[in-house]
């Protein structure tokens, strides 16, 4: 990850009621800061970075570095279209897998500027006679990124247009992702796997689509989701039946890829 080059120095001046504090009391000038750029200045895009120092409301303090103001992004969705996905969240909003998953994008990328962009890539369709591990379409074939209000008007009528599948091809549906994103730098960019949590089906000759858009600097988050939500166990990742749930872990997340914080 790039990690920003602060040069300056900040004075603080101590004021007490009566006046400026004695000199003995004020802070000295921090040691000056090797660059290693013979004293040049570096500019550094989107505006200068609070070191992780962020608002009492924001999870991304433990990130690192972060810019001060947030930046477009990019957020695709990923959505399993399994059976198991149809089952209701009775412990939770009390609405289907699929549909609790697409509120909570739709709800993740309504506060977006018009400027950031948002996709929609599904699970492929299937039915019996189709091989147990069916091909993905392509994003393009898709719900490619568009502007925020249009992805989040899709995202909300999802589920009056598109049916539940057989078969979980998770692996082919992230490998989609990745070819569907082919920048060399996804810094800007938020990816959202939404699943049951169930075992996906992977084909011999696929790449590791998750590995490809991590190692192009792009947040990748799985969220399993389930009919009663549970803290994560060891290995077992938590599960959410709440949209609530899912956007308190997604929002600091979008706001980490926004701010472009670095990995602490």
């Amino acid at each position: 990850m790039r990690q920003p080059l602060l040069l300056g120095m900040v004075t603080v001046m101590a004021v007490s009621a009566m006046g400026c504090a004695p000199s003995d009391d004020a802070p000295g000038p921090p040691p000056p800061y090797d660059s290693g750029l013979d004293g040049q200045t570096v500019v550094i895009p989107g505006g200068p970075r609070d070191l992780g120092h962020t608002s009492a409301d924001s999870s991304t303090a433990d990130m690192g570095a972060c810019l001060a103001e947030p930046l477009d992004a990019r957020v695709l969705v990923v959505i399993d279209r399994s059976d198991t996905m149809a089952e209701f969240a009775l412990g939770g909003d009390g609405v289907a897998l699929n549909v609790l998953a697409s509120n909570a994008a739709a709800d993740l990328i309504a506060d977006l500027p018009g400027s950031s962009s948002a996709g929609l890539l599904l699970f492929p369709g299937q039915t019996l006679d189709e091989p147990d591990c069916p091909s993905v379409p392509a994003l393009a074939q898709q719900y490619p990124l568009r502007d925020p209000t249009s992805m989040e008007g899709t995202l909300r009528a999802l589920w009056g247009m598109e049916g539940v599948i057989l078969g979980k091809p998770r692996a082919r549906a992230m490998q989609r992702a990745a070819e569907g994103l082919p920048e060399t730098d996804l810094a800007d960019t938020l990816v959202v796997l939404f699943t049951d949590g169930a075992a996906g089906c992977v084909a011999g000759d696929e790449t590791d689509g998750q590995m490809s858009l991590e190692a192009r600097g792009a947040r990748v988050v799985t969220i399993t989701l389930a009919t009663n939500s549970a803290p994560a166990v060891g290995s077992t990742p938590a599960r959410y039946s709440r949209v609530s749930e899912v956007l308190a872990v997604l929002r600091p997340e979008l706001d980490a890829v926004r701010r472009r914080c670095e990995a602490p």
